[in-house]
């Protein structure tokens, strides 16, 4: 049985993919220019955003973002699109990728631009080229110029880098062998401990989170677990549809309140989606009433 991934709306991935038995997919300029051709496409149709990509003879690398929540709709269309085009290209049948994507969940933006480079500079690594730059079937001169026809979503990697020969010089010189991946469960993640940490909780409840690559939602991961340490419950594992459920939400509505989340901030996470901020105000106050009666204390005889 597969386990599901672990990603939210905005997350930050790095996902690669290779060809059965490394077998080389991506033979020629054709293949290649196909793959992009196609990933401009689907990135488009599931509102994907990526930041870089590389094809190399029997693999691929992209950075991207989960910006829909769509990323397991936009590989699968992506590469079975292809699947479809080489089987008939090459008169052949069966699979053509090895397996399902590989996907890593990348902690923000300071471990992205690490990406960035690692996935730029694959070429030089494999010694196809010497300067990341000249190799065609990667995003590297995507970047800093004037054309407008790129999908890649330029303008962040740009904000990272500030000039185009900070840019080249670190994709050039910097010495990115390897991205020190860290395999969590049966998820794969590239961050430092103090979310790692955290990391096989957001698994469980993964159903409530706010996109990770902000520090608004990092301070989310430590409230929700913290919530859940003082009540002895899991959110993830809450029936909304008995009143048991729907209490605890609303508990936890008064915590987040009491901890500097305003109404909108909470109608943007998952758990109470389906509550406009109207509702959200009057289950506050409900819930406070409710638990400022309880707490009164009876007067003295």
């Amino acid at each position: 049985m597969r386990t599901a991934r672990l990603t939210w709306h905005g997350a930050f991935h790095h996902v690669m993919n290779r060809g059965l038995n490394k077998q080389k997919i991506f033979s020629n300029k054709k293949l290649k220019e196909k793959y992009i051709k196609l990933m401009a496409e689907k990135s488009t149709e599931f509102d994907i955003k990526v930041f870089a990509y590389c094809i190399m003879d029997n693999h691929f690398h992209i950075a991207l973002e989960n910006s829909s929540g769509n990323l397991s709709q936009f590989m699968r269309s992506l590469n079975g699109h292809f699947g479809n085009y080489y089987r008939k290209l090459t008169n052949s049948k069966g699979y053509v990728f090895e397996d399902r994507f590989k996907s890593t969940l990348i902690q923000d933006e300071s471990y992205l631009v690490t990406l960035l480079v690692y996935i730029l500079q694959n070429p030089v690594r494999s010694f196809y080229v010497e300067n990341a730059f000249e190799y065609p079937w990667s995003s590297a001169c995507e970047y800093f110029n004037n054309m407008n026809e790129s999908f890649i979503e330029k303008c962040l990697v740009e904000e990272f880098f500030i000039s185009r020969n900070n840019f080249m010089n670190i994709v050039n010189n910097e010495k990115t062998k390897i991205l020190g991946e860290q395999i969590i469960g049966n998820s794969r993640y590239l961050g430092d401990k103090m979310i790692h940490s955290n990391l096989d909780e957001i698994s469980d409840y993964k159903n409530i989170m706010l996109p990770m690559g902000t520090k608004f939602s990092e301070v989310l991961v430590n409230l929700v677990h913290k919530f859940e340490t003082n009540y002895y419950i899991k959110l993830s594992s809450i029936n909304l549809k008995v009143e048991k459920g729907k209490k605890t939400r609303r508990l936890f509505l008064v915590f987040l309140r009491e901890n500097g989340f305003t109404y909108n901030d909470i109608s943007k996470i998952n758990i109470f989606s389906e509550l406009n901020v109207n509702s959200l105000r009057v289950l506050y106050h409900r819930e406070k009433k409710a638990k400022s009666l309880l707490t009164k204390k009876e007067p003295s005889p």
